[in-house]
């Protein structure tokens, strides 16, 4: 099922990423969790949404989930909305970055590199070093070099192109 430019839109004007990235904060289950994790990868395809779920605090939220460990599935669907949020705007980038994905995000590709999630990691990772300087000194910093390196070397064609998100 395709979400329509008019059902995004729609979406976008009721506030849909404020509501939505409230499930994610407090206590909730694992399938309200999913569902809105869900939803927010699909809205994360368009930039004026990208920097809506950025002011309602969906960055935050969404490094939060990073926590759970590389075999949580929350971790692996926060991981991939960063990954659509990251390949945004500057100010996107410096938020994600600022919220301290980029430590929790290296630990996800040394942790379990074989993982799903590992994989969208090294995305996002991308997306970020293609921004300023300081982030890619800080991926550097976090040990995320070689992790990268050593994920690339197995050959992970996805890596090296975009990831879209379709339904």
């Amino acid at each position: 099922m395709a979400i329509t430019g008019l059902a995004q839109e729609r979406m976008h004007r009721a506030g849909a990423s404020e509501k939505l990235v409230g499930l994610l904060k407090g206590p909730r289950s694992a399938e309200t969790a999913h569902r809105a994790l869900l939803a927010l990868r699909i809205m994360s395809d368009k930039e004026a949404d990208r920097l809506a779920i950025m002011r309602a605090g969906g960055v935050d939220a969404l490094v939060h989930l990073l926590q759970s460990g590389p075999l949580s599935e929350s971790a692996e669907f926060a991981t991939a909305v960063l990954g659509n949020l990251a390949a945004g705007s500057q100010i996107i980038k410096d938020k994600i970055r600022e919220a301290g994905a980029i430590e929790p995000l290296v630990r996800l590709l040394q942790d379990e590199p074989g993982e799903i999630a590992a994989e969208l990691a090294a995305v996002v990772l991308r997306n970020l070093a293609s921004g300023k300087e300081a982030s890619r000194q800080a991926i550097v910093d976090a040990g995320g070099l070689w992790p990268l390196l050593s994920l690339l070397a197995t050959g992970q064609e996805r890596l090296v192109y975009p990831m879209p998100c379709k339904v």
